[in-house]
């Protein structure tokens, strides 16, 4: 992943996958070598929440990407929608149970040509998140 500009992205600053790059080879588990971004959140008590990304497709090749809640749990699959050449929200498959610290997020390569701005973590799980999330 690269760090980019987008005058419509949270403080103008995406990570996007160049198109090309960055696809994990067919049948492997998703990894940080196939290329990816890490994000270090702590959690003050255990948390039930919903983890949302904000992302960008251009096309129909390009709008999934892998993000993997907390460190050694697998990896699930954000997209496949069919939203494109707009900003938008997605939530993960499912809630996730964050413990008491620091945990990790990681966004994961799937597939080229995708970009993100945000990640939204809540412990709202009916919290639907719309434009851009001040902090």
């Amino acid at each position: 992943m690269i760090a980019d500009k987008d005058p419509k992205a949270a403080k103008a600053t995406i990570l996007r996958i160049p198109d090309e790059k960055g696809k994990p080879p067919e049948g492997e588990e998703p990894a940080m070598k196939y290329g990816g971004a890490t994000f270090e959140l702590d959690v003050a008590k255990p948390l039930k929440c919903r983890i949302w990304v904000r992302v960008y497709w251009e096309g129909s090749c390009g709008n999934s990407m892998y993000v993997r809640p907390t460190e050694g749990a697998k990896a699930l699959v954000v997209g496949n929608d069919g939203t494109y050449d707009v900003w938008h929200w997605l939530a993960l498959p499912q809630e996730v149970e964050l413990q008491a610290g620091t945990t990790t997020i990681s966004i994961l390569n799937r597939e080229d040509g995708i970009r993100f701005d945000q990640i939204l973590v809540t412990g709202d799980l009916q919290y639907i998140p719309q434009g851009i999330e001040e902090e």
